[in-house]
């Protein structure tokens, strides 16, 4: 079952490995009607982030809690907000982690546990994509981009966006390159997209038609192992069984805390007290992530306020204005002159401040140019000299 539901309620649902191979649209209830099936929930790519982290050896209890940390200074949201589900960890000693907001989860999970069922699996769309060695897979349609480039690795993106994101991801994996790309696209998009085409790998063309769910489902593939439903979210068949196999353990446990009762309170005391060194540790991250903002009353929902600013007032409001769209043209002109360098960015009120690096004014202006023939305004606030080259702060707004 792909969510979210539409507008009346009803969800895109498949039977893996069907003779037609066909998408079908009903109410959540009806669907969830289906006696003797097993249901897995498929989620967007582009709300989940698939990383991976290298944490010391521990059991499955301490990874839970370590990695979140390990992960912090990379996310955009506080840890207490956000759902971590663990893969397994490789020979390399890699775990893959999938992250994914608390609230969006539940948003999923609502309306198929209101209709009395409970999810085996829940599962980001790209781990369904077909997985071969050396292949990175792509299913692209107008109105979503969802690329698989490992067991337990790829992402979600705008569909405008997609070459830039994979030209990226080609650059960050330029030690173990794909041999190929495999694209599922949707013959809607009238041509295939060229730019794929020029990134240096071979592209392999898959057309298909009817829903992306189609696709995903066409093996019953299990995603790589990485599952959203775990821990708080697993299913209560599941839960039930962990609960029994810790019965002795828990025993032991209440034992232990009637006995260390004024240890548990001092312990207690010793949290709250790192609960507000914490708080100030927030409020410290803020002001360095926003320096232009000078009274912080709740640094969270000040934090959440500036992030939503700087994506636009998020994906249905966009309108070519915001931080993604104007970073996303200025990095395509910055990407057609090779010996540019960033060395710094910074966005507020709707306007982006680049600081670049090039070897010469020529290659400013040309530089200026560019960004000014894909539609935006370009004011050079400076350019001095830096040893060989030329140091420029660009101010960079979509008009």
């Amino acid at each position: 079952m792909r969510l979210p539901p539409d507008s009346e309620g009803r969800v895109i649902w498949t039977a893996p490995g069907d003779g037609a191979r066909t998408a079908r649209r009903d109410p959540v209830a009806q669907v969830a009607a289906l006696a003797g099936r097993r249901l897995v929930l498929v989620v967007p790519g582009e709300e989940v982030l698939l990383t991976r982290v290298t944490p010391p050896k521990a059991g499955q209890r301490d990874l839970l809690k370590a990695v979140p940390y390990l992960l912090e200074e990379s996310l955009s949201a506080p840890v207490e907000q956000l759902h971590f589900a663990l893969g397994r960890r490789g020979a390399d000693g890699e775990l893959p982690v999938a992250v994914v907001a608390v609230r969006q989860l539940e948003e999923w999970l609502e309306p198929v546990r209101a209709a009395g069922v409970e999810p085996e699996a829940v599962v980001p769309a790209p781990l369904l994509l077909p997985l071969e060695p050396g292949v990175w897979s792509v299913l692209l349609t107008p109105e979503c981009a969802w690329v698989r480039t490992g067991e337990c690795a790829g992402f979600g993106v705008d569909p405008a966006n997609l070459a830039m994101a994979l030209g990226l991801a080609l650059s960050d994996a330029a030690a173990r390159p794909p041999e190929r790309l495999g694209v599922w696209f949707d013959p809607a998009l009238q041509a295939q997209p060229e730019p794929l085409a020029s990134l240096g790998v071979g592209v392999e063309w898959h057309p298909f038609s009817g829903d992306p769910l189609t696709v995903l489902a066409a093996y019953d593939r299990p995603g790589g192992g990485l599952d959203l439903a775990q821990g708080p979210f697993a299913p209560a068949s599941r839960m039930g069984g962990v609960v029994r196999a810790l019965r002795p353990t828990l025993a032991l446990l209440l034992i232990w805390l009637l006995m260390r009762g004024g240890e548990a309170g001092l312990e207690a005391f010793r949290l709250e007290q790192r609960a507000v060194e914490l708080d100030r540790a927030i409020q410290g991250v803020f002001r360095e992530s926003f320096p232009e903002v000078k009274r912080i009353v709740n640094p969270r929902v000040q934090m959440t306020q500036q992030l939503e600013s700087l994506k636009g007032g998020g994906r249905g409001s966009d309108t070519g204005k915001g931080f993604l769209s104007v970073f996303g043209r200025s990095g395509q002109a910055l990407r057609e002159i090779p010996e540019s360098v960033v060395n710094g960015v910074r966005y507020g009120e709707g306007k982006l401040e680049l600081m670049v690096r090039l070897p010469d004014l020529q290659r400013l202006d040309v530089l200026k140019q560019r960004m000014e023939g894909s539609g935006l305004a370009v004011g050079i606030q400076s350019a001095s000299r830096e040893g060989e080259g030329i140091a420029a702060r660009l101010k960079v707004e979509s008009p």
